[in-house]
């Protein structure tokens, strides 16, 4: 099963959970179990039948680009994120220096060196 991490915002849907195992082979799966577990979660996370503008999906540890149809392994970690914009804060800053491989973390982003 992957494992979803659960955003803080989120986590009343979960009833607190930090992490929940869920089956799926695509992240679209994922959401539609996540949804059927925790009524009203897929609506944060899915707009018009694609990633909510504003949230990033990162499965082991890359910033997928294909969204929903991300495929998933059996021991896959899935983190919904929102994206950080505007500003010339550390991750502008990390982008413009060409270091894009950014990573979820224990409550931040970092940088791989």
């Amino acid at each position: 099963m992957a494992r979803v991490h659960i955003p803080t915002p989120l986590r009343e849907f979960t009833d607190g959970q930090i992490k929940v195992d869920v089956e799926g082979g695509t992240v679209r799966v994922v959401v539609e179990n996540l949804e059927s577990r925790f009524p009203g979660l897929k609506n944060r996370l899915v707009q018009q039948g694609d990633l909510r503008p504003g949230l990033a999906i990162f499965v082991d540890g890359a910033n997928s680009r294909r969204g929903l149809r991300t495929k998933l392994r059996e021991d896959s970690e899935v983190f919904f994120l929102e994206s950080i914009g505007g500003g010339n804060g550390p991750s502008m800053k990390l982008h413009q220096a060409g270091r894009t491989d950014l990573r979820p973390g224990a409550g931040a982003i970092r940088a791989r060196e």
